[in-house]
């Protein structure tokens, strides 16, 4: 994903937005256990994304994905994980419990429908945050 965020936003951009997206994934899925115990950290030149920006990218992933459906659920991980990554603006439950109640059910075409929603929101996310980069 870093290598296409460094495609559309300048190579430039491709060891930040792999920082961002192991905080995110962090965020959402809980810490990996890297054996020498480094996490990475956010980028210091990233800044939270405006209500209104996290709302256009709640907007291409419904889009993209087609889950107008689970639109609210969608935003929510969008806001949610921002929150986590960023500080609360508001108080939302954590990203992870909401990725969480996105996988309540357990047929693979959902998890599949899952992975992919989270892969957008991550997308669309860095895509924002390094576009200006």
């Amino acid at each position: 994903m870093a290598e296409d965020i460094g495609e559309r936003c300048g190579q430039h951009t491709v060891e930040p937005a792999m920082a961002t997206l192991s905080v995110m994934t962090d965020a959402l899925f809980g810490p990996d256990s890297d054996p020498r115990g480094r996490r990475m950290q956010m980028p210091s030149h990233v800044q939270r994304p405006s209500p209104r920006t996290l709302d256009a990218i709640t907007q291409k992933v419904i889009s993209k994905t087609g889950s107008v459906e689970k639109s609210d659920a969608v935003k929510a991980l969008v806001f949610q994980l921002t929150d986590s990554v960023f500080g609360a603006g508001q108080d939302y439950p954590t990203a992870r419990s909401s990725v969480r109640s996105m996988e309540s059910s357990t047929s693979s075409v959902m998890k599949r429908e899952v992975n992919r929603e989270v892969r957008y929101v991550l997308t669309e996310m860095c895509n924002v945050l390094f576009q200006a980069s």
